[in-house]
């Protein structure tokens, strides 16, 4: 009997609850809000551990379990009602690769554990498991990335021929981008050393993010030879080495595009001489490590982009908080409390 009223009671809360009542709102803007809001608690909680040598470490146990983070997951249960039929090519883009970052942060948290300190046999489930409802719909990190990204191929170490089974998840194959778009390795991040920083993207400029996404994260990885005529490219250049094109002429041509200052002189002096020997970095699942002021080298395991409205939006929020905060101290002031004991 106990157990059923503490049923009832629970779902009586989840239907006052505001992130489920009336309409949903577009799914571009929860996953992006979601998404801003996540990695402010990120940086509050990596502010909050800072030690006198600079050393900044996510504790996702911590961060799971903090009244932040929970209220967070309370307004998450709008995406699972959201929309997602009506977006266009460009919309897909920007909704998934939002979506994709949220759920990997939501996956660290909910096992406490960065990709670093997993095995190869772990790291394959996390990515395979790891998912959200969106739309009522199951997304996982696999399907967004094998399946929406890269127009439904295989998945890496899985028996299936597509990610996503045509016949089983129609309405999720209706989804699938029709291309595959290369620049998105070079924008998908895990919080590692091998992948790009954590950026937040938005609809309106989603090519032009993409694009500096693309050029800073080949900035840092790509390595030029001149002596030995080596071109030292980043994992994902031989992982999915299709996708970026079907010769080492293509792989160029699309490398080239995203090159510039020094390392664009010395891409061409290379190509200049016949086709290059590429080698490729190996597969890094390290954590993001970044320099302290003080010069010393620390691993904070969450590097990310801070998009240039995010003042604004927090200046907008901490605005309707004091507003708020006003407004209730006004009321109490007329609405005295009349059972309050005066000692």
């Amino acid at each position: 009997m106990s157990l059923k009223v503490t049923i009832c009671i629970k779902i009586c809360r989840a239907l006052s609850s505001a992130s489920i009542k009336g309409a949903p709102r577009d799914i571009r803007e929860v996953v992006r809000d979601r998404l801003i809001t996540v990695c402010c608690l990120l940086r509050d909680l990596l502010d909050k551990g800072k030690s006198d040598h600079g050393l900044q470490e996510v504790d996702w146990a911590a961060f799971r379990n903090s009244a932040s983070y929970e209220r967070h997951l309370n307004l998450l249960g709008e995406i699972q009602r959201s929309d997602l039929k009506r977006l266009s090519e460009k919309e897909k883009l920007a909704v998934f690769l939002n979506l994709y970052h949220l759920i990997l942060i939501h996956a660290y948290a909910s096992g406490g554990n960065h990709v670093s300190k997993m095995s190869d046999k772990e790291r394959q489930l996390f990515f395979h498991n790891s998912c959200f409802i969106v739309g009522y719909t199951v997304f996982s990190l696999d399907d967004i990335f094998h399946g929406i990204f890269r127009s439904n191929t295989r998945g890496g170490g899985w028996f299936s021929k597509q990610q996503i089974d045509e016949k089983l998840d129609s309405e999720k194959c209706a989804l699938v981008l029709k291309s595959i778009n290369p620049l998105v390795h070079l924008c998908v991040s895990h919080l590692t050393v091998g992948t790009a920083k954590l950026r937040i993207f938005s609809v309106e400029n989603i090519e032009e993010q993409m694009r500096d996404c693309a050029v800073e994260f080949l900035e840092r990885q790509v390595e030029i030879d001149l002596a030995s005529r080596t071109l030292l490219l980043p994992h994902c250049f031989m992982e999915f080495k299709t996708d970026f094109g079907k010769t080492a002429a293509d792989n160029l041509h699309f490398l080239r595009q995203y090159l510039s200052g020094q390392k664009l002189m010395d891409f061409d002096e290379l190509c200049s001489r016949g086709t290059p020997n590429f080698k490729f970095l190996p597969k890094n699942f390290g954590a993001c490590s970044v320099a302290c002021p003080c010069g010393v080298t620390v691993l904070p395991g969450f590097l990310w982009v801070q998009p240039p409205e995010l003042d604004h939006w927090e200046r907008k929020r901490n605005e309707r908080f004091n507003w708020t905060l006003e407004r209730r101290r006004e009321w109490k002031k007329q609405h005295p409390d009349r059972f309050q004991v005066v000692l």
